[in-house]
């Protein structure tokens, strides 16, 4: 069955309804689910910067010591992420309630191109707890920075704030709601092409040329008990002298 965008456009207009009602409802269940079952998280962010070691000389703007801040950006994010600092962060708060493991799946780094700035993120069921975790881990890793590397050159540029109420990170109820839609929407249309595609029955003078290749010389219209009975009283309430009935008699 080749493909013919009449046909396919007539069978959206024969289901619109359907393919509505579907849509809909799958939204507005995403909707709900989102809203209702899943738990929101929350980020919170820390932004790191490798600098000049405390107590250098060299000045931040010298384009060389930049170059090399820049590479030593994935190594201090390995370095950030490693069990040693999130175990001794994970000890040195155990109102946490958490250990190296669990932490570090609340955690994730990475950098803005081309610059020696790290950004640190913690999720978590609440802005404040998320907050408490990324400063406590960025300032875990400042302290052992020293003792891997030799030098103390990362500064913090900014804090997580605990104060304000910002908006979930997770769910996205919008992006759910039109992933649900376009789903449920792909679903549906090829549901109903298959639906067309599996149905052999002729229901049309068009559907019986194009599979059998005949044209239609006559067609018996349906008939309603409606029309009949109306046909048959106005038979029954004809009168005598009427037109109609009137009897011609010839000599």
């Amino acid at each position: 069955m080749e493909f013919d965008m009449k046909l396919f456009l007539a069978l959206v207009r024969k289901r619109l309804l359907l393919l509505i009602a579907v849509t809909a409802g799958a939204c507005m269940l995403t909707a709900y689910l989102s809203t209702s079952l899943l738990t929101p998280k929350y980020d919170a962010t820390t932004k790191l910067m490798i600098g000049t070691a405390a107590g250098g000389e060299r000045s931040i703007t010298d384009i060389n010591e930049v170059q090399g801040n820049i590479k030593l950006t994935e190594t201090y994010k390995e370095i950030l992420t490693s069990p040693p600092v999130l175990e001794a962060v994970a000890l040195a708060h155990p109102e946490f309630g958490l250990d190296a493991e669990k932490l570090g799946k609340l955690i994730t780094v990475h950098s803005v191109n081309e610059t020696p700035v790290m950004i640190v993120t913690a999720r978590a069921e609440t802005y404040a707890r998320a907050a408490d975790i990324v400063n406590a881990v960025a300032a875990g890793f400042r302290s052992h920075v020293p003792l891997v590397m030799g030098v103390d050159n990362v500064k913090v540029l900014n804090e997580a704030s605990i104060i304000g109420k910002p908006e979930p990170a997770s769910p996205n109820v919008e992006l759910n709601v039109m992933i649900a839609a376009i789903v449920s929407l792909m679903v549906m249309l090829a549901g109903v092409f298959l639906m067309e595609y599996f149905n052999d029955s002729i229901r049309s003078e068009e559907d019986l040329e194009r599979f059998a290749g005949i044209k239609t010389l006559a067609a018996i219209g349906k008939i309603r008990k409606k029309d009949v009975a109306a046909s048959d009283s106005k038979k029954t309430n004809k009168k005598v002298g009427d037109p109609t009935n009137a009897n011609v008699s010839l000599h």
